[in-house]
């Protein structure tokens, strides 16, 4: 077992090679234009697979999405076709590590070199981005963070029991995402029983994590823009759409950022907790009772 004085100097080594293969890769990847890095903080069933989806519908953006999915790397959906060899390269191979940048066990024991990867397969578009979950390789989250190369991307569900209830659905048919050209039909007909003590742990958990996230990039001098969910989908999600196209560095043409994916479930949450009513009273009074409004 590895000492506590061989765990820092590990961690440190880590976090000064990662820093020297960003800044190398800055200033040579393979587009004629300086790339812009982006990394986009979230949480599961907050809209990372709309937001990505959207994004990679613009010309000048490749965002892949959970690429540190513990079991899978989620490269963007037209990965395949951008390595150029969609006969011989399937998306499922490319999920499970088979193919693609790296392996599962090589992302796992060389996640700055996957990274590097990442970066400097841009395949000519302009910016190049991913999804970060809170369990995806932690102390490089937090190297990502320090680096001002690296645009940061806060994506929250403000609705929570909305969040929480669609993770319970996903859990419970296996289907985390629906996208317009699939046959995939809509969740409507399902329902789930919520506890009201773990939607409230969960809850804090939730928020403790974009606190401490937006304290980190505070104390690193770091600047970030902030979105919801709701954002996307609202009336003013053009607005929305081009401040983040800005921030990112690529033109604004929000007309490219159609959502690519069917929504799954109905917008009533009476709809879809099977003990709405006594959900409803144990929480009166907390800081969820707000949503049901």
């Amino acid at each position: 077992m590895k000492s506590i004085i061989s765990k820092f100097l590990e961690k440190r080594s880590y976090q000064k090679y990662i820093y020297q293969k960003n800044k190398l890769c800055s200033t040579n990847n393979n587009s004629s234009t300086l790339l812009n890095k982006f990394v986009i903080f979230t949480q599961p069933r907050s809209g990372s697979n709309l937001l990505c989806g959207m994004l990679n519908l613009h010309p000048e953006i490749l965002c892949h999405h959970e690429i540190f999915n513990p079991q899978r790397i989620y490269y963007s959906k037209d990965f395949h076709e951008l390595l150029g060899n969609d006969e011989t390269i399937f998306r499922e191979d490319l999920i499970k590590g088979k193919v693609g940048l790296t392996t599962l066990k090589e992302r796992k024991r060389y996640p700055e070199e996957f990274i590097f990867k990442i970066w400097s397969n841009n395949f000519g578009c302009k910016a190049v981005g991913f999804n970060l979950f809170p369990n995806h390789i932690p102390y490089a989250s937090t190297s990502l963070i320090r680096d001002k190369n690296v645009k940061k991307v806060l994506l929250l569900r403000r609705n929570k029991i909305k969040c929480y209830v669609s993770l319970l659905i996903a859990r419970k048919t296996g289907k985390w995402d629906s996208y317009n050209f699939s046959k995939q039909e809509n969740n409507s007909d399902i329902s789930v029983d919520v506890s009201a003590t773990k939607i409230l742990r969960w809850s804090k958990k939730n928020s403790h994590y974009f606190h401490k996230l937006r304290q980190k990039m505070i104390d690193m001098d770091q600047s970030y823009l902030e979105l919801g969910y709701e954002d996307l989908i609202g009336e003013k999600s053009e607005y929305i759409k081009s401040d983040l196209l800005k921030f990112i560095g690529v033109s604004s043409a929000v007309e490219y950022l159609q959502p690519p994916l069917k929504k799954q479930n109905s917008n009533k949450l009476v709809d879809l907790i099977s003990n709405f009513d006594e959900l409803k009273d144990k929480l009166t009074g907390t800081e969820l009772e707000r949503y049901f409004l």
